[in-house]
């Protein structure tokens, strides 16, 4: 199985910015218990690679996903490390398994 790479899924789906950037993005659920997880490199300190304005509170943007397209799982969570985000990730949905 080939590992999806979050950042080259959210380049490849930019966000309307006409008015601006969007301010970050809400988490998307569907039933997959198994998700992905990986960091979310930013684009100027702020950016998302979709175009997605974050904010930059210093600490790192990971996202759990299952689909490189726009339904299904997304879920965002700040952690320093992958641990702390995966124990973020399992507040949210207790009953996931993480592929990578």
């Amino acid at each position: 199985m080939q590992t999806l790479n979050i950042n080259a899924i959210l380049r490849a789906q930019p966000r309307n910015a006409r008015y601006g950037a969007p301010m970050g993005s809400t988490d998307m659920l569907d039933d997959s218990p198994d998700l992905y997880l990986q960091r979310v490199n930013f684009i100027d300190g702020d950016y998302g690679p979709d175009g997605t304005y974050w904010g930059d509170n210093g600490t790192p943007m990971w996202c759990a996903f299952n689909a490189p397209i726009a339904q299904g799982t997304r879920v965002y969570v700040r952690a320093k490390t992958r641990n702390d985000a995966k124990i973020a990730v399992l507040a949210k949905m207790p009953n996931v398994t993480f592929l990578d």
